[in-house]
């Protein structure tokens, strides 16, 4: 719990606690690039919609702001031990033992195509919310 106190706080008290933050960045680089904040923050023992209602109240963002929010339930690791073929459920630890390097890339690779194809049942839950 400690973790997930450290992250709000955190989250909190990032530049993204200012309503505009996202829309001045946005158009700072207007002639440049198009800005996409991507926020990952792990569920833990919360469910993806309590998490993402703790978040809906520090991000401050409008609904034109390019934004794209993954919450990985229980943690990330569930995600990429799933991408890798493990059976896995969204309620165990799967933090240890620590995963490698180019499995994690592989397993972002994976992700990716589960996001945009829309997930087959057997996957984590969680993810089928990171297409929307």
């Amino acid at each position: 719990m400690r973790a997930a106190k450290y992250t709000a706080e955190t989250f909190a008290g990032s530049c993204m606690s200012s309503p505009d933050s996202l829309r001045r960045a946005d158009e700072d680089n207007a002639t440049h690039a198009r800005t996409l904040l991507i926020v990952v923050a792990d569920a833990d023992d919360y469910s993806v919609a309590e998490r993402r209602s703790q978040m809906d109240g520090s991000i401050g963002v409008s609904d034109t702001d390019l934004l794209v929010v993954l919450i990985p339930r229980r943690h990330v690791e569930t995600w990429i031990r799933a991408a890798l073929g493990h059976e896995v459920n969204e309620t165990d630890d799967y933090k240890h033992p620590t995963i490698k390097r180019d499995h994690i890339r592989a397993a972002a690779n994976q992700i990716h195509g589960w996001a945009r194809d829309n997930p087959e049942p057997g996957r984590p839950v969680s993810i089928r919310f990171a297409h929307h």
